[in-house]
C-alpha cells in the first residue's frame, strides 16, 4: 500500500485530493494546522504547523508521496508570514523527507512565480518574474525544491492557477 502524507489536507485542494486518494485505497496521513480529526474519516490527522520541525519530521515518518499543498495563502497581510510558512515551512518539510527517505515530493507552487507573464500561453520556458510577495516566496519554496532534487530528492513541482 502507497502510504501519502498530504500537507495542507484541510484545504480546498488538499480535502479534494485527500479524498482521491483514499478512494484508490492508499493510506493517507495528512498534517494540517487547521484539522479537526473526525472530518476525515479513513485518514491518520496531524494537527501541527508545517513550521514546526519536529512534527513535519514525524509527520514524515514511513511515508512513501508526499503532496505539500500547505501554503499561507496570497491575502496574507504580514509579509513575513508568507514567507515563513512557504518557505521556511517548505524547507521543514523537505529536509524531514530527505531524513526518512521519502520517494517522492509533489509541491505545489503557483502560476504567481510568473507574475506578468510576457506572452500567453505560458510554457515551462517562461522564466518565472514574480511580482508580488507571495509568488516570490512561492518561488523560494520551488527553489529549495530544487536543491533538494540535486541531492537526491525525488521533487516534482506544480504551478497551477489559483484553485477554486
Amino acid at each position: 500500500m502507497i502510504r501519502c502524507l498530504v500537507t495542507g489536507g484541510a484545504g480546498y485542494f488538499g480535502d479534494l485530493l485527500t479524498r482521491k486518494l483514499l478512494e484508490r485505497g492508499y493510506f493517507v496521513r495528512i498534517l494540517d494546522i487547521n484539522l479537526p480529526a473526525d472530518n476525515y474519516p479513513g485518514t491518520e490527522v496531524v494537527q501541527a504547523d508545517i513550521r514546526d520541525p519536529h512534527a513535519v519530521l514525524s509527520a514524515c515518518e514511513g511515508i512513501d508521496v508526499v503532496f505539500h499543498n500547505a501554503a499561507q495563502v496570497a491575502i496574507a497581510i504580514k509579509k513575513a508570514l508568507l514567507w515563513s510558512v512557504n518557505r521556511d515551512g517548505t524547507k521543514n518539510l523537505l529536509e524531514s523527507c530527505a531524513r526518512h527517505a521519502v520517494k517522492k515530493v509533489i509541491y505545489t507552487s503557483s502560476s504567481a512565480v510568473y507574475g506578468i507573464p510576457k506572452t500567453n500561453p505560458v510554457t515551462e520556458e517562461a522564466s518565472p518574474a514574480p511580482v508580488e510577495e507571495y509568488g516570490r516566496a512561492k518561488l523560494a519554496g520551488e527553489t529549495l525544491c530544487r536543491e533538494y532534487g540535486r541531492k537526491g530528492l525525488d521533487v516534482t513541482i506544480v504551478r497551477p492557477c489559483t484553485i477554486m
